[in-house]
Formats: C-alpha cells, structure tokens, sequence
C-alpha cells in the first residue's frame, strides 16, 4: 500500500472537481472588487490612500478566511463518517488513524488552499501601490497559510471527539474563537507588568503573529513572530495527533453504562429538560401540531438566547452607570451592544432555521412527514411558529431597547432650543435600525428554511445561510439592507411553498458521485497481439 494513500487520492479528486476552479475564480473576483473599493474610497479617505491601507484591510479580511473557513469544512469531516456509519469501514482495511485524519484533512482543506493561493496575488498589488514592503507581503503569506492549516487542524480534532453536526461546529468555532482571542486578552491585561510572560502566552494565538507583521512590529519583536508561528504550527501537528489516536477508538457504539449513562443523560437533561418536563412539553406542543413539538422542542435554546440578552443587559447597565454624567456616549454604548446582540441573533436564526429542516431532510424524516396528510403550508407555519418561540419576544426586547435609548437621548438633550429637530435623524435612524433588524431576522429564517432543504446536510445550510443572508448584505454596504431582506424574502418563501416535496424527493439525487465531473480519461488503447513468427 502506498503512503498515504486517502490523501492521494483527494487530492486527485479536488485537482478534477470543477467547484475547485469556481471557487479561485470567484475569490479572485471578489477581492479584486473589494479592493477595487478600497481604491475608490481611498479618494475622500487617506487612511486607505495608500497601498498599505489596502494591504491591511484585505489582509485582515484573508486572515478572518483563514481562521473560519478551515474549522468550517474540518468541523464536521470525521463525525459525519460516524454519524453515516462508513467510518468504520475504513478501519477494516490497512488504513491507520493518520491515513483517516490526513485524508480527510486534505480533503476538506483543498478548496481553502486554492482560495487562498487565488488571493495572494492580488494582494501583491499593494506593492506597486508603495507602503508595503516584501517581507511584509512573505509574512502575510506565511501567517495566512499557517492559520489555515492551524484552524483545519483543530477542526479535525474536535470532529473526531463529536458526532452530531450542530455539536462539532459549534464547539470548533468555540474553540478557534476562544484559542484566538483569549491568550491576546491576557497579554492585553499583563503586558503593562508581566512583559515575558505576556508574549509567552500570546504566542499561542494566531492572531499575536498577525499583529507582528507590519515592519515597525517586527523590527522590535521579530523573536516574538517566529516564535508564535512555530508555536501555533506545532499545536496545529499535536491536534492531527489526537485527532489520529482518537479516530479509530471512536466509531464503536458502545453500550450505556455508569458513567456514560450518566453523562447521556445529562445531555438529554440539557437540551430537552427533564423527564417531567418533557412530557410536558410534548404534551403541549403536540397538541399544536406535531412539526411544532418536533422543531421547538429543544427547550435549551430559549434559556440561552434569554441569557445572552441577560448578559448584554448587565453590560449595558455598568456602562450607564459610568457613563450616567455622558448621555450620548452612554447611549452610544447602547446601540453599539444592541448592534452586536443583533447580529448574534440573526446567526443564531440561521442556525435554527436551517438546522431542523436540513437533519429531518437528511435522515428521511421528511420523507415520513410528507406522507402523511400535511400541507406544505402546514409544515412551514408549523417551523414558523417554532422559530418566533425562540426569537420573537428576544427580538422585540433588542428593537425596544433600542428605541428607549434614543427616546431617552431625546428626552434629556430635547429642553435646549432646537435640541428637537438636532435629534430628528437620530430617531429615524433608530426607527430605521428596528425595521432593519426585524427585516433582517425574517429574512435570514426564510433563506435559513430554504437552504436547509437544498443543501446535503445541516453544516452547510447553516454556512450558505451565513454566507447569503450575513455576509453578503455586508459586503454590498452600497446597498440599503433593507431592500437585500426583501428580495431574500421573495426569493425564498415562494420557492418553498411551491418546491418543498420536490426538493425533498432530490435528496437522493445530490449523493451523485462527482465521476460527472471528473474530466474524461483518454481511452486505453490495448497492445496488438504478439503473433510469433512461423518457424
């Protein structure tokens, strides 16, 4: 057997899938109008006037590519192996656990890669713009590389501890988030004392060798950048590692017993409630219709999105409280946490949305649902309702905060002659943001369903849901949000109401192999018979 042989093999695969050659084109487009942007706006702005000001702005937008989209495609490669059931398969024949975990990483990395290679280039023209120096661009090219190799690796890592979808994501984005910020926020609060020990620890985090890369950085602290991309590149191999003694000892169902019963039963504690609650929550929401109990019974969810708000609440109190002499700079405050709440929210949407529809889609149960006498206005209604139990109250909590904040502002500054008309377009500003923010929210839920019965499994409903509905409304800044929610709205809901059963009888279809795509082969050609000669 030759060496590595799953590695091989998707590699060829990925060199063949024409989404490879789609995807360079597109990251290449992308930044060239992103950057085309910075150009334009470097006209009235000399922060990006030069070529370094674009150099940093496409750079950071390539290191936040990097940092998810590696986790995003690792996150969920080996627990889908497990949740399928072919995982063990593998292990039947010579394969070792590296072969698995390095297969699948390059496999689920091969598309990254290519993307990010599509944009180095055009990242060099900053180089002719002056500002940017070569070894700064070589820097960002390793940084970039590294973090991507450093986020798959994890991502590999958490998939092979996981088997649920919605599980493996969540605790990979949890983990690149939380091992990228928090050793740059203990060197944020010990530098001023602790200086070594400080830049040990920020090390660890892909982001402090990020922050290294401009020439005035690294001249003063050029040990501190090797030292940090050394140190994320071998956590990134020690993560492989697990991820190689844990893959083969993990596909096995074992049997519930002492402390595993305990901690499954913790589990289903935590997302379902107890027993007694339970009944009572089936109880009550089958008797408003069976996809109601089966897309909101998840009672966690509620109690996490109110302990979110609970927390942005507790955050905005203390900032009134020192703030209380300063009415617009507390205000400020308000909006800027009512903002960011927000866009928790729509993310946490997408999620829900798309989750249920896309897991009942993938493991046949829509195909049961749909033969029993149920409308598709039914079932749509019936995740609609789910989703407002969710989100409707913490939705309109956000908007009316928002509204008291600039009611308040009006209030205390409104006593001064013409204070009134001086704060006019704050308040349609404000009203503006509540319509946008409830506009937004319906319109992620709406593409969130859809996505979720057009995709193959969960994980990527829930990432083409972020990608249309979060990200590219941000990207066309240009362009009134409003009028982007309204054309997903009219884009989606109908084509659910009119294609749900036929997107539900595809889901077979989307398991074609990728030998349609594979670029056809030269015929062999068989050697003419060898016909010896008469003796």
């Amino acid at each position: 057997m030759s060496f590595l042989p799953i590695v091989e093999r998707e590699l060829r695969v990925a060199s063949r899938r024409p989404a490879t050659f789609r995807l360079r084109i597109l990251v290449a487009v992308l930044t060239g109008l992103i950057g085309a942007g910075l150009l334009l706006i470097g006209n009235t702005d000399a922060a990006v006037r030069s070529g370094q000001g674009i150099f940093a702005r496409l750079a950071f937008l390539a290191f936040v590519f990097c940092l998810l989209d590696g986790a995003r495609h690792a996150a969920d490669s080996i627990s889908e192996e497990k949740r399928e059931g072919t995982l063990g398969l593998l292990f039947l024949t010579d394969l070792r656990g590296y072969d698995v975990v390095l297969g699948k990483a390059a496999a689920a990395s091969a598309k990254s890669f290519q993307g990010l290679f599509a944009f180095l280039p055009i990242l060099s023209i900053a180089l002719v713009l002056g500002g940017v120096t070569g070894g700064e661009f070589w820097r960002t090219a390793l940084v970039l590389v590294n973090t991507l190799f450093w986020s798959t690796s994890f991502g590999m890592w958490i998939s092979a501890l996981s088997r649920e979808s919605h599980r493996a994501w969540s605790a990979t984005l949890g983990s690149v988030v939380l091992m990228t910020a928090l050793p740059m926020m203990i060197h944020v609060w010990t530098r001023s004392g602790l200086q070594t020990f400080s830049d040990f620890i920020a090390c660890f985090s892909p982001a402090f060798s990020a922050s290294l890369i401009p020439n005035a950085n690294y001249g003063s602290n050029a040990a501190g950048f090797w030292l940090s991309v050394a140190a994320t590149h071998a956590m990134g191999w020690v993560a492989l590692v697990l991820a190689s003694l844990i893959t083969p000892r993990s596909w096995q169902d074992k049997p519930l017993a002492g402390i595993s019963a305990t901690r499954h039963e913790r589990r289903i504690r935590w997302r379902f409630g107890d027993a007694e609650r339970r009944v009572q929550l089936r109880q009550h929401l089958l008797g408003i219709h069976p996809m109601f109990w089966l897309a909101a019974r998840e009672d966690r969810e509620r109690w996490m999105i109110w302990a979110l708000l609970a927390a942005a609440g507790a955050g905005v109190y203390l900032a009134a409280i020192f703030l209380s002499t300063n009415v617009k700079a507390a205000v400020a405050v308000v909006s800027a946490t009512t903002m960011l709440v927000a866009l928790v929210l729509k993310i946490w949407v997408a999620s829900q949305a798309s989750y249920h529809l896309a897991e009942a889609r993938r493991n046949g149960t829509m195909e049961v649902i749909l033969a029993a006498p149920l409308t598709t206005e039914e079932i749509l209604h019936a995740h609609w309702h789910a989703l407002e139990r969710f989100f409707l109250w913490p939705a309109l909590a956000v908007i009316f905060v928002q509204l008291v904040a600039v009611a308040v502002q009006v209030l205390f500054d409104g006593s001064a002659q013409g204070a009134w008309l001086e704060w006019l377009p704050s308040a349609g500003g404000a009203i503006y943001q509540a319509v946008k923010v409830a506009l937004d929210l319906i319109a992620v839920a709406w593409l969130g369903l859809l996505m979720g019965m057009t995709q193959r499994s969960p994980f990527h409903a829930f990432t083409r849901t972020l990608f249309f509905g979060v990200l590219v409304p941000f990207l066309l800044f240009c362009i009134p949000n409003v009028l982007i929610d309204l054309v997903i709205i009219q884009i989606a809901r109908p084509r659910l109401r009119r294609d749900l059963r036929r997107l539900v009888s595809e889901r077979h279809e989307e398991q074609r192999t990728d030998q349609r795509h594979v670029r056809p082969q030269p015929p062999t050609i068989a050697a003419p018979p060898v016909i010896e000669a008469p003796r």
